[in-house]
């Protein structure tokens, strides 16, 4: 498995951690069999796949990952992939916070509507 040090910030396993592994390290038990089973039998018959899976990091904590995994065919037939991942955990962490901002709005406009507006106002 090739690490660089994004990986390892995001993850929090080193180099030394992951060499010798696969990217079964970073399963988190959220996805199904059948979810593993279609994602390689797409990448068995040469696809692109393209998604979020949820992982977990070395310290346990899951998070969200999108990730880009490429199958690539050796010349004796196997397939390594290559993968990138990206941390979605803070746009997660920003769109909750968003909803909840929308939530307090809502709220808020049904406890204090607006006042009616008045032609004389210059306001307005």
């Amino acid at each position: 498995m090739y690490v660089n040090a994004a990986f390892e910030r995001t993850t929090g396993f080193s180099r030394a951690d992951v060499l010798g592994e696969n990217p079964r390290l970073l399963k988190s038990g959220m996805h199904s069999r059948n979810f593993y089973e279609d994602l390689w039998t797409r990448l068995l018959r040469g696809e692109v796949y393209r998604g979020t899976l949820i992982d977990r990091r070395k310290n346990g904590e899951v998070y969200l990952s999108s990730q880009t995994i490429t199958p690539l065919r050796t010349p004796d037939g196997a397939i390594p992939t290559w993968c990138h991942r990206e941390d979605l955990t803070g746009q997660r962490d920003d769109a909750d916070r968003g909803e909840d901002l929308r939530l307090a709005r809502s709220v808020a406009r049904q406890l204090f509507p607006a006042p009616p507006e008045s032609p004389d106002d210059p306001d307005a």
